[in-house]
């Protein structure tokens, strides 16, 4: 297929309206998300026999715990959770989703955990459209070697598995009619992002166009966020042009006829919910490394003998500043400096070599020198390296690397089971396997605890109703569904298995 964005049709003689004429339903008869080609070898066309990746085409380098993701997000949607993490910057590996009610701190409980799917190294994120709300589960992201076979399993909390309650957003319907639909970010080039979406109608003027280095899904973000400029309904979408290294999010926000800018987030409507990374510039020319301690100079500047027409370093320095749960970069700028680009890094590891930064850290984002900072949110717990990358946005070369020598260190704090997460372990485990004379010794004791709202009292003895009826004591079952606390959970439910409870007591 050549490059482009293509839309689908399926239809029958059936779909036919009475006057003989199709009737097209958006998302029934044809696609409504688009369909995109694209090919970063412009060489020659995709070859589908191209064969998988092998060791050599990888850092030989490369560590057991290079195969690990550091930062993984969960974002709510309509749909269901959306998982996004930075891809790791190695060939022939899948990552594997796991979901459970408990955390997802060890083999055994990786094996109790469901599976929720895998999908290949160039698509980081994933949606789970089971997921259940209100419910908090957590979230795992393991990484398989295609080409050894072995999986990475070793998790971390707040690196490769976090903790998510799902909550439905809430639309507004009286806007409905105003946003767009099916906004689509994707790779025009190696530094272009296209936008594309689907117009609401003519009650829109134009919209104004964000960018953020994070889902842009609440006030707060966007007034952080980058304003690009605007476009036109109609206008076919709209190009980001120039961009360095790094994964980027973008927002779309209506302006209706009569003026009014609507800031209204709804994910695939008026924010993406999945990141488009570019990757970063080559590493060819001169490099500088840096000694960095948090509040202090660093003890090198970095080398000024460069040709006559290359760019000096607009950076004094460095700082690196704990933040309660994030890191802030803070660098000093050489006033009258040139308008240099800088690419912050997080790796596990001290670095001196420039050409490690892609395979050794973690790509934090792509930021004007003249920003004089960076933030690194919720790196999790361990020993954390930092590094600033400066290059020249016309040549895309680096003019100077900084390193820390000195870690950071930011302490575990693992993740307690309350109540609830005690409550949905035993009915994930013991009552959703059948087990049912297990279930009821774990919520016969669970039910003795104290720390028990009103509202996961009456869950726990509803199912412990369901228990009792399933281990055929009908006579306890229908005690507890006229109870009006296992009522309070549902009553409806409640009072179906109170009959039928009664029913089997008299055969």
């Amino acid at each position: 297929m050549p490059e482009g964005v293509y839309y689908y049709a399926v239809v029958t003689a059936f779909e036919l309206s009475r006057d003989g004429r199709l009737e097209l339903k958006p998302g029934q008869n044809y696609t409504v998300v688009p369909f995109m080609v694209y090919r970063q070898d412009k060489s020659k066309p995709a070859d589908p026999q191209k064969p998988e990746a092998t060791q050599s085409d990888r850092d030989p380098n490369l560590k057991p715990e290079d195969f690990y993701i550091k930062s993984l997000t969960a974002l709510d949607t309509e749909k269901g959770v959306v998982l996004n993490w930075p891809g790791l910057p190695i060939r022939g590996i899948e990552y594997e989703i796991f979901r459970s009610a408990e955390p997802i701190d060890s083999a055994e409980r990786i094996d109790r955990a469901v599976n929720l799917g895998k999908v290949r190294e160039g698509t980081p994120f994933f949606t789970d459209e089971g997921a259940v709300e209100g419910k908090r589960m957590y979230y795992g992201i393991a990484v398989r070697d295609a080409i050894t076979g072995k999986v990475y399993r070793d998790l971390k909390y707040q690196a490769s598995y976090i903790e998510h309650t799902h909550r439905r957003p809430k639309l507004e319907m009286r806007y409905d009619t105003f946003l767009p639909e099916s906004l689509t970010a994707f790779l025009a080039s190696g530094d272009t992002i296209q936008l594309i979406w689907i117009d609401p109608g003519p009650t829109i003027k134009e919209y104004r166009v964000f960018r953020n280095t994070m889902p842009i899904t609440s006030a707060e973000i966007l007034a952080n966020s980058k304003e690009l400029g605007t476009a036109s309904p109609g206008s076919g979408g709209f190009r980001d042009s120039g961009l360095g290294a790094g994964t980027y999010y973008y927002a779309l926000l209506p302006i209706t006829t009569s003026g009014e800018l609507l800031s209204v987030f709804q994910a695939g409507r008026t924010f993406t919910m999945f990141g488009v990374s570019l990757r970063a510039p080559r590493t060819d020319t001169d490099e500088t490394t840096t000694d960095t301690k948090p509040d202090t100079k660093p003890d090198t500047k970095p080398d000024d003998t460069k040709p006559d027409d290359a760019l000096n370093s607009a950076i004094s320095g460095f700082e690196i500043i704990p933040d309660d749960e994030n890191v802030r970069l803070n660098w000093k700028v050489v006033p009258g400096s040139a308008a240099t680009r800088i690419q912050a890094f997080r790796s596990k590891e001290p670095l001196n070599d420039p050409a490690a930064l892609q395979s050794k850290a973690v790509l934090l984002g792509d930021f004007a020198v003249s920003d004089g900072a960076a933030v690194d949110r919720n790196p999790g717990p361990g020993d954390h390296y930092y590094s600033l990358a400066e290059y020249d946005p016309a040549t895309k070369t680096y003019i100077a690397v900084y390193f820390s020598r000195h870690p950071l260190t930011i302490e575990e704090s693992r993740p307690t089971e309350d109540a609830a997460a005690r409550l949905e372990k035993i009915l994930s485990g013991a009552f959703t396997g059948a087990r049912y004379t297990e279930a009821e010794e774990q919520l016969d004791a669970y039910l003795a605890g104290t720390d028990l709202t009103e509202e996961l009292r009456s869950k726990a003895l509803f199912y412990l109703g369901i228990v009792k009826f399933r281990l055929q004591k009908y006579e306890e079952a229908r005690e507890i569904f006229k109870d009006p606390v296992a009522q309070a959970h549902d009553r409806e439910r409640a009072l179906f298995w109170y009959r039928i409870s009664l029913e089997r007591m008299k055969r």
